[in-house]
């Protein structure tokens, strides 16, 4: 990194597969962001986005389809496997299940937490 007065230069990043937190977004996304970012909406769900999209899964899955949008893969793989287990039912995974160990270990994690796997 190199810096100029107040302009800040970065390096190109090398790529990293480690995350689908650990890069940018795809420029078309970014531009769907900012046209969203007008006016004022309640969140979670509440708002005209989150309709749009429970309405178009509906079309797709059929009317009975629930959509359940989720931050990250962690999140997730945990409601997926949480809709799918019952109480007394656990997980279990070989511990190089995720390419990336400190991934892994979270997910595991937040298994036993939420899915008392």
């Amino acid at each position: 990194m190199t810096m100029t007065s107040m302009n800040v230069t970065l390096a190109k990043p090398k790529r990293i597969f480690a995350s689908d937190n650990a890069s940018g977004v795809h420029p078309r996304v970014m531009e769907a962001l900012q046209a969203a970012n007008q006016g004022h909406h309640l969140g979670y769900g509440n708002d005209p986005f989150s309709e749009r999209v429970r309405g178009l899964f509906k079309e797709v899955f059929g009317p009975s389809a629930e959509t359940f949008l989720m931050l990250n893969g962690t999140g997730s793989n945990v409601l997926a496997l949480k809709g799918m287990l019952r109480s007394h039912e656990s997980v279990y995974s070989r511990s190089c299940h995720h390419k990336n160990r400190r991934a892994s270990r979270t997910f595991c994690a937040t298994l036993r937490v939420f899915c008392h796997a």
